[in-house]
């Protein structure tokens, strides 16, 4: 069994109440500065904290997929009967809806782990400088919010 470290279960609580305060600033105004500020680091500290203690397990990955398809299932069905229901429902697991966006992004992140352990350099390179690209190129893409 793993022994526990504690300051990293200390930061994930930080990064929890982050989140938390993040999206309670956004009712209010007078507060863009610190909600800005907040959003600017947050999730991608808590993205660097569960990389460095992600493994890959396929069943895990199994798992975390098929949470994935339900719940992704269920919000699109209860978002069209609320808000569309004269248009065709169609699903769509391509597209996370709401909060399912980091768990689909968990799951890719489990998926590159594989290469990532592999002994060649290059390949480390070559999948660090195509996400830092990516990341790089989302930022002027409109219909990213």
């Amino acid at each position: 069994m793993n022994k526990r470290i504690y300051r990293v279960d200390n930061i994930k609580v930080l990064l929890i109440l982050l989140v938390i305060l993040g999206q309670f600033l956004e009712c209010f105004k007078g507060y863009e500065k610190i909600y800005m500020i907040i959003y600017s680091f947050h999730m991608p500290f808590f993205i660097f904290v569960f990389g460095l203690f992600a493994k890959f397990r396929k069943k895990r990955i199994v798992s975390l997929m098929i949470t994935y398809l339900i719940f992704q299932g269920l919000y699109r069905k209860y978002y069209w009967y609320l808000y569309k229901p004269e248009v065709k429902f169609t699903f769509n697991y391509t597209t996370p809806y709401w909060l399912l966006w980091f768990l689909f992004c968990v799951i890719f992140y489990l998926l590159l782990i594989p290469m990532l352990e592999d002994n060649k350099g290059i390949t480390k390179i070559i999948v660090t400088l195509v996400t830092i690209t990516l990341s790089l190129f989302a930022g002027f893409d409109t219909h990213i919010g």
